[in-house]
């Protein structure tokens, strides 16, 4: 699971966490794979005797004995072997060891992970793969400078320091850019102001632009609006402009598909 998660964020790669996260990743996967020795313990001395050919004891002795384990799979095999031949202080020892290594290991590393995947994860509310699907069908159907927003737009977030207002300025221009390019595909010399030229598509191409997505479209290019046109010095919240990302996408997405179902419906 833990491999699969580090390919999955993958996407990420060049995001400021995605480093961090990656090689966190790999620090677990040591504790948990690794051959080579990660802890050691002192089993204390064991007296042996060496004996003679008929039995007798020559001397006793004591032994040091250091137990080293290794990765926590390696390791429970292992505690398995052990308690399968009778050895019980030695399989109680391999007990401890993945008990430290779980609780004092692994365990510090997972506060780290979390906080850094969760702030890579911070504009995946809306899917990856339709986002990813959503670009790839913006830029078949020539809405190139559209994509080019909304990316701009994800990397925003994904900054050490996010640029809210930006994100969300750039998810404005995006719908901005989708309607000028909409009208123009129908036919339509837009005005470049996005109420009126919302109204005309609805008035001339209602089975794209209906009363319903004029409204939902107006209500979120008012939000990004006020949102995104505040002074620096007036911050704009992650929880607003992860907001305003979601709806920007599924905004577009909705307008896309009820335009390629009309270019469709005109080949018949």
């Amino acid at each position: 699971m833990v491999e699969l998660k580090k390919q999955d964020l993958g996407i990420f790669a060049g995001a400021s966490q995605h480093k961090r996260v990656v090689d966190t990743i790999d620090k677990i996967l040591v504790y948990f794979n690794s051959q080579d020795a990660i802890r050691s313990t002192d089993l204390g001395y064991h007296t042996s005797a060496k004996y003679n050919g008929v039995g007798t004891v020559m001397r006793e002795y004591d032994k040091h004995r250091l137990d080293v384990f290794e990765g926590l799979i390696p390791e429970c095999r292992q505690m398995v072997e052990r308690i399968q031949n009778g050895n019980d202080v030695a399989a109680r020892a391999s007990l401890n060891a993945i008990r430290r290594i779980l609780t004092i290991d692994v365990q510090v590393q997972l506060p780290t992970l979390y906080e850094d995947i969760r702030l890579l994860s911070r504009v995946l509310v809306f899917p990856v793969e339709k986002r990813m699907r959503l670009q790839l069908m913006l830029n078949e159907n020539g809405f190139r400078k559209v994509t080019r927003y909304l990316v701009s737009a994800e990397r925003k977030l994904q900054k050490p320091e996010m640029e809210t207002e930006d994100c969300l300025a750039n998810c404005r221009k995006a719908l901005d850019q989708l309607l000028q390019e909409l009208s123009l595909k129908l036919g339509i010399r837009p005005v470049k102001r996005f109420s009126e030229d919302l109204t005309v598509l609805e008035k001339e191409f209602p089975t794209v632009v209906d009363e319903g997505v004029r409204r939902i479209l107006l209500g979120v290019f008012s939000f990004l609006s006020v949102k995104g046109s505040h002074p620096y010095s007036v911050s704009v919240s992650e929880k607003d402009a992860t907001f305003g990302l979601e709806q920007t996408y599924r905004s577009i997405e909705y307008v896309l598909e009820k335009y390629t179902e009309f270019m469709k419906s005109q080949i018949r």
